[in-house]
C-alpha cells in the first residue's frame, strides 16, 4: 500500500482510511470484523470522480454542450476505464480480500478493481482534502480527457447506448411515431425510449436513421444519464 501511495505522491494523515478503502466486503464477512470495508467509500468516490472529471472536461472543451460533455465523462468513469486505471496503479495487489474471493481471482475482477479505484479516490479526498484530491485526479485523467476523439461523438445513437449501458444494464429503443410529407420527401418522427417505458426525447429527419440520430442527440442534451 505504501508503494501505491508513493506513486500517487500521497503522504497519509490517517492510514486506516486507506486500509478501509482497499478492504473488500468478503474479508469482513469471512473474519467477522466490525470495521468498515470499501463500499461506503466507493459511494463517495463515485461523486468525487464525477465532480472533478466533469470540471476537467468543462475547462478543456468550452464549446461542447451538456450531452457531449456527459458522453466524455461517461466514457472515462465507466467500470472498464476505472478497472484499467486500477491495473495501471497495481491496486489489485493491495486489496484485502476474503479467501473465497482471493481463490476465484478477485484481484483481477473488473467490478472489484473499479470499486477499489473509486474508494481510493474517496480516501484521498477525505484524508488529503479537496485540492490534493483534485491534483491526483487531474494527473490521472487530464491526459485521457485531452485524447478523446471529439469526432467520435457524432454518432449520437452509439454514444447514448454507451451511456445507458454504463448505468446498470439499462436499455434504449427507437420507436417510429409518425411519417409525414410525400413519398419523395418524407419526414419521419422517432422517439427514443428508456427501459421500454420512459420517452427520453423525440427527433425528426428525412430518413429513419436521421430521425433516430436526432432523437438520440436531443436525449443526450436533455439529460446526463
Amino acid at each position: 500500500m505504501n508503494e501505491l501511495l508513493n506513486k500517487l505522491n500521497i503522504t497519509f494523515n490517517d492510514k486506516t482510511i486507506y486500509i478501509t478503502a482497499l478492504t473488500h466486503p468478503s474479508y469482513i464477512n469471512e473474519h467477522h470484523k466490525n470495521y468498515g470495508d470499501l463500499e461506503r467509500l466507493e459511494f463517495m468516490g463515485d461523486a468525487v470522480l464525477q465532480l472533478f472529471v466533469s470540471y476537467l472536461i468543462f475547462n478543456e472543451y468550452p464549446k461542447l454542450n451538456e450531452g457531449e460533455m456527459s458522453l466524455i465523462r461517461s466514457r472515462l468513469v465507466r467500470s472498464d476505464s476505472l478497472c484499467k486505471l486500477a491495473k495501471e496503479l497495481n491496486i489489485g495487489e493491495c486489496l484485502i480480500l476474503g479467501h473465497g474471493e482471493e481463490k476465484t481471482g478477485g484481484r483481477e475482477r473488473k467490478n472489484i478493481l473499479a470499486d477499489a479505484f473509486e474508494s481510493l479516490m474517496a480516501a484521498i479526498y477525505i484524508d488529503q482534502g479537496h485540492e490534493k484530491a483534485y491534483k491526483v485526479i487531474k494527473k490521472i485523467f487530464l491526459p485521457l480527457v485531452k485524447n478523446i476523439d471529439i469526432n467520435d461523438l457524432l454518432d449520437y445513437k452509439t454514444k447514448l447506448q454507451e451511456m445507458v449501458q454504463a448505468d446498470k444494464r439499462k436499455t434504449v429503443e427507437y420507436r417510429e411515431v409518425s411519417r409525414n410529407g410525400t413519398s419523395n420527401n418524407p419526414i419521419y418522427t422517432f422517439e427514443v425510449v428508456l427501459d421500454g417505458k420512459i420517452v427520453l426525447a423525440t427527433g425528426t429527419g428525412k430518413s429513419k436513421k436521421e430521425a433516430q440520430q436526432d432523437a438520440a442527440r436531443k436525449a443526450l442534451e436533455k439529460c446526463a444519464l
